[in-house]
């Protein structure tokens, strides 16, 4: 079972959809960009692995 969804926002939000376009601000030389290769949400899901609904991450 997939458990990505939450209830306050949708494939319309506009923060959802402004959200992919931070990883263009990076660095060549960040994390995002340099790391292994790493199966993505839909792809997992597509492959029936279960995906955990996204949290913020607090330092």
């Amino acid at each position: 079972m997939i458990h990505i969804s939450e209830d306050y926002i949708n494939t319309g939000s506009e923060y959802l959809v402004c959200s992919g376009f931070c990883a263009l601000g990076l660095p060549a030389t960040d994390a995002f960009w340099s790391n292994p290769y790493a199966d993505w949400t839909s792809r997992k899901a597509w492959n029936n692995i279960e995906v955990p609904a996204d949290h913020s991450i607090r330092n």
